[in-house]
């Protein structure tokens, strides 16, 4: 595939968004593909804290002149996995000017044509920082799951991408945390004929996911089920995910 840089987002936390984002990097990652991770969540950032590790450097640092988008590059848990942390407890908005923003979109945007996969986890909601990331990048996957507030959140998500990002026709949607398949599969149908009705436009189902109490077992050990449970259905259908950004 061409280079590209794809967000995670979601209308509202709690939903698996940055449980996926690593997941995702990990598997690209041990298939030998140059893959870099980008923390974009600075309210609540935690994907170091997720993969076992401490970035000297983060995006916090870069926007507010403390280091270069480079120097912010730390090597993952794997050698051909590169992360740029976030910092927990900022406020992004209060970091940016508009000219500081624009060139360290400008910087990652260039940066991300040095791998195969570049991967953006944004934060929950749809702030001047979530925004603003979104506007750089060629592909997007929002993920809900089967609670009410989650697809009425995810629809505010996909209504802000069409209005904000006209150019981004391959937006896709995972489901997380369903029951069963059957429950994942009528989520998604209801969400997309929403978006279909209200958006003309529906979005792609990249994948279900089922919830798996496994995983925040993996959670605490700051670890991921593809180390723990290399053959359980979770990390089955993170490939089945995968497969579908792929064709995205």
């Amino acid at each position: 595939m061409n280079p590209s840089l794809l967000f995670i987002a979601s209308g509202k936390g709690g939903v698996g968004k940055t449980w996926l984002s690593t997941g995702l990097a990990l598997l690209w990652s041990r298939q030998k593909l140059r893959t870099l991770l980008v923390d974009g969540d600075l309210g609540a950032a935690n994907i170091d804290v997720q993969m076992g590790f401490r970035a000297r450097w983060t995006l916090a640092d870069v926007l507010a002149k403390r280091c270069t988008l480079q120097q912010a590059v730390s090597a993952g848990v794997d050698s051909h996995l590169h992360v740029i942390a976030g910092k927990s407890g900022m406020n992004a908005v209060d970091l940016m000017s508009a000219e500081r923003l624009m060139f360290v979109r400008e910087a990652l945007h260039r940066l991300s044509c040095q791998y195969a996969y570049s991967l953006l986890d944004l934060g929950a909601g749809l702030g001047t920082g979530v925004r603003s990331w979104m506007k750089i990048c060629h592909k997007g996957v929002i993920v809900i799951t089967p609670d009410p507030s989650s697809l009425t959140d995810g629809y505010a998500a996909i209504k802000t991408i069409r209005s904000l990002c006209p150019h981004m026709q391959s937006v896709g949607v995972v489901v997380n945390m369903a029951e069963s398949d059957h429950e994942g599969q009528q989520t998604y149908s209801l969400f997309a004929k929403s978006c279909q009705k209200l958006l003309n436009f529906s979005p792609t189902l990249l994948g279900v996911v089922l919830w798996d109490d496994r995983i925040r077992s993996c959670m605490r050990k700051q670890t991921h089920v593809f180390d723990m449970f290399p053959t359980g259905h979770s990390a089955d259908q993170l490939r089945h995910v995968s497969r579908g950004i792929e064709v995205l």
